[in-house]
């Protein structure tokens, strides 16, 4: 995007970090509940990644919409960071 990877890019990707070590532990989750109530393991790996599918893509979705007025007129020091989570 021509904009340097300094620390306020390092800052969005450490955010992205964050984020999907949460959404593995909800997904995670939410297998092992399929799982003790009796679902094959298998069957439960594919409907949970089916079932929190939609949650993971509205806050992506949302993310990225809310961060493209940042990215375009927040200026550099927020420009870096902008685009590092939404190519992220």
């Amino acid at each position: 995007m021509g904009v340097p990877f300094g620390f306020m890019a390092f800052l969005g990707v450490a955010s992205l970090v964050g984020v999907i070590v949460s959404h593995v532990i909800v997904l995670f989750d939410f297998i092992e509940e399929m799982h003790e109530k009796g679902e094959p393991f298998k069957q439960a790996l594919i409907d949970a990644g089916i079932m929190r599918l939609r949650p993971v893509m509205i806050t992506v979705g949302a993310t990225v919409l809310a961060l493209f007025p940042l990215a375009l007129h927040g200026g550099p020091l927020w420009q870096p960071l902008c685009y590092a989570q939404i190519g992220g």
